[in-house]
């Protein structure tokens, strides 16, 4: 909403920046018929294009061409449930997809200042994607690490100026700000308090994360706890708990994310070098994209609020698997994406099942 009054009563739930908004504020103008139009069209082009995006790293890696369709047909049978989630829910999913594989692509291309575009609106729209900028520092792309930075700003703060006025836009960033990050946010996703009416599926076990499910686990005071915890602890134990076990994964995140010492390349050199030679080059990227894929997995794993519709950042790891298991690589490497696929396939065996999807 435009319309003047107390920010209070125009953002009742600021999980996202005010920005987000103001972008999506066109999609009604011509009603609710066609705002729920022109977001299926975007939502169904969003998909195409991570797909196809994902569809030219199979069909590039495989020396046989029925490998590299193969690898694509299987990315589809396997991550079904995902991508039937994602479209279920409506969300900006796909649209955060897009933007980070858009990106991804204009880094191998050595469009740095495109890259860092398209990964600072993926940090605007969604906030985890903000973790990337850590990617663009090992990987030593600092020209779209610096871009990043500056476009986040420039998209932050630009937009909500012109349309709310310098003090409006300032409140509205402060609300944001302490939603989301102030001392004491982080007991939202333990009570049930901090939310009113329709509070349930933030806290119960359609929450996902770290912090939701050491709180079913270990408070004894939480209101969806499991039947029997192994320990009896405070919230503010809980707290600690899953901060600890969140920096554990992130440090491990950071150590297998570490370029080894002969993939380090030359600061904003592009990943896919003028070669006729176009699998080769292209397989030259591949390390890059799979610690490209590990952080689209960490945006999952860390979030404050993880929903079953987030696996859908997961299409670039299954992507590879995929590429690994049909390719003609060493038989270690085959059978390690193709174990990694089975134990894909296992988990989604509980989807069927509402109480596990959920």
């Amino acid at each position: 909403r435009l319309s003047d009054g107390p920010p209070e009563t125009l953002r009742q739930l600021p999980f996202y920046l005010p920005t987000v908004p103001l972008a999506l504020a066109p999609l009604a103008a011509g009603g609710a018929h066609t705002a729920a139009v022109l977001w299926s069209a975007l939502q169904v082009i969003t998909l195409a294009y991570a797909l196809a995006r994902l569809r030219a790293w199979l069909r590039t890696d495989a020396t046989d061409p029925g490998a590299g369709a193969g690898a694509f047909w299987l990315l589809i049978l396997i991550s079904l449930p995902a991508i039937y989630e994602a479209t279920k829910f409506n969300q900006v999913t796909w649209f955060t997809l897009a933007l980070l594989i858009a990106g991804q692509a204009a880094l191998e291309r050595g469009k740095d200042a495109a890259a860092g575009c398209w990964l600072a609106a993926a940090a605007v729209l969604k906030l985890l994607p903000a973790l990337l900028f850590v990617w663009l520092l090992f990987e030593r792309r600092w020209r779209a690490a610096a871009t990043m930075a500056v476009a986040i700003v420039a998209f932050m703060v630009t937009p909500p100026v012109i349309a709310f006025g310098p003090d409006r836009a300032w409140q509205y960033h402060l609300q944001w700000w302490s939603f989301n990050v102030r001392e004491g946010a982080a007991e939202r996703w333990l009570s049930t308090e901090h939310w009113g009416d329709n509070s349930e599926h933030f806290i119960d076990r359609r929450n996902q994360s770290i912090a939701a499910i050491c709180g079913r686990v270990f408070w004894k005071d939480h209101a969806h706890r499991v039947a029997w915890q192994p320990l009896n602890l405070t919230q503010r134990q809980v707290l600690r708990l899953a901060n600890a076990i969140s920096a554990a994964l992130g440090v491990l995140l950071l150590a297998a994310s570490w370029p080894g010492r002969g993939e380090r390349r030359p600061a904003d050199a592009p990943d896919i070098p003028d070669t006729p030679n176009v699998s080769t080059a292209n397989s030259r990227a591949w390390p890059a994209r799979g610690r490209f894929a590990l952080y689209l997995i960490a945006l999952q794993v860390l979030a404050p609020l993880a929903r079953m519709y987030y696996l859908a950042w997961t299409l670039p790891a299954l992507a590879i698997l995929a590429a690994r298991s049909a390719s003609i690589a060493p038989v270690r490497t085959r059978t390690a994406a193709r174990l990694g696929v089975l134990l894909w396939c296992v988990g989604m065996l509980a989807w069927p099942v509402r109480e596990m999807r959920e």
